[in-house]
């Protein structure tokens, strides 16, 4: 792993985007953006992943500008009984970790909130692991990400911004490079807007 990836916090502010090793299990075509990264561990949320519970079927009504009518996100496998909100950060920061105690936010009307049910999250070194793994892909989280209003095709959108080559892959019985390929997928930076 590269120094520049070692240091607490690389993370924080990015998506992760499920890899095909991760078919058939809980985060099987997941977007998650991370909003802690420490040497203790990292927590992130699924992004991608609305329920079909509502937010006024959970709280009371809630003051504006916050959306009753959104849906709970399942943010993850973990504690799945504990509501999460994330906000708006600072316009340093993509995302804030808020715990949810609703009737005492002050957000302003610019401010957006978002109810998880659950959480993701890895012991100090498991994500990084995971991604040399390739089980996940690093990707910067631009414009809305963390808050998309359309969360059904956000993977796809993603993954549109990752660049698939294909290459001749090393084999040890074939002479024959054709006879193999291997898939590398790379992110490719985009120019700010």
């Amino acid at each position: 792993m590269s120094s520049d990836r070692q240091h607490q916090g690389w993370l924080q502010g990015k998506l992760l985007l499920a890899s095909t090793h991760l078919r058939n299990s809980f985060f099987d075509r997941a977007v998650i953006g991370i909003v802690e990264h420490t040497d203790d561990g990292t927590v992130g949320f699924i992004l991608n992943r609305p329920s079909d519970i509502l937010v006024t079927d959970v709280f009371d009504p809630l003051p504006p500008p916050l959306d009753n009518a959104s849906p709970v996100y399942v943010g993850g496998p973990v504690q799945l009984e504990h509501a999460i909100g994330v906000t708006d950060g600072e316009p340093d920061q993509p995302a804030n970790v808020v715990l949810v105690d609703i009737r005492e936010m002050h957000l302003g009307d610019d401010r957006r909130l978002r109810i998880y049910a659950g959480y993701a999250g890895w012991d100090a070194g498991q994500v990084e692991w995971e991604i040399g793994m390739e089980s996940w892909l690093v990707v910067d989280a631009v414009g809305d990400d963390f808050f998309s209003e359309h969360p059904a095709t956000l993977y796809e959108r993603i993954a549109d911004r990752c660049v698939t080559i294909r290459r001749p892959a090393p084999t040890l019985f074939s002479t024959n490079d054709d006879d193999a390929t291997e898939v590398v997928a790379f992110e490719v930076a985009l120019a700010p807007p």
